[in-house]
């Protein structure tokens, strides 16, 4: 199956529920203890730049600024990043509620592919100790599924931005 937010395919392995909102998040080498959002604190942000983590050398990005304002870009490795949706966006408990201002002709079903999206944050274990924090999102589907079974598809945050403003103003042509 593939998660039509990312176009691109990621299976975790070893999700397994833990608590009512906790999961146990296996990517790669390293292990998530996975929470809905709802129970974030405020250093425990979610803005900057998502995208599938098999999505080496480009694909869709998904980026979230903290003014409220999202932008859906093409990236590649070698050209610069060329935007193909931007509007606002609400984050309320785990859900991530994207408000679409403008799309790129011949774009439009990337406002169903980002439609329904789930936002969930972990602390990275490696080994017997926590080295980080990490963000996720996960389609409905995915979401759902992550809540049953051991695999599902996601994207992951990449990086956040130290000048999101500069970034912002680059994004926001279309």
């Amino acid at each position: 199956m593939r998660i039509t937010v990312a176009g691109a395919l990621c299976i975790l392995c070893g999700v397994s529920l833990a608590a009512s909102n906790e999961w146990h998040l296996r990517v790669y080498q390293d292990t998530y203890d996975l929470f809905a959002f709802s129970q974030a604190t405020e250093r425990t942000h979610y803005f900057g730049v998502y995208l599938s983590p098999a999505a080496l050398l480009g694909g869709t990005e998904l980026h979230l600024f903290p003014n409220g304002r999202f932008v859906i870009a093409e990236s590649s490795d070698i050209a610069a990043d060329e935007t193909q949706a931007l509007g606002s966006y609400k984050v309320s408990h785990s859900r991530l509620e994207l408000k679409f201002e403008s799309i790129k002709p011949k774009r439009e079903a990337l406002k169903a592919e980002y439609s329904n999206l789930y936002i969930a944050w972990g602390h990275i274990h490696k080994g017997k100790y926590l080295t980080g924090f990490e963000v996720f999102v996960f389609s409905e589907n995915e979401w759902h599924k992550m809540q049953r079974t051991s695999d599902a598809e996601f994207l992951q945050r990449r990086k956040e931005y130290t000048d999101w403003q500069r970034k912002l103003r680059e994004l926001e042509r279309i």
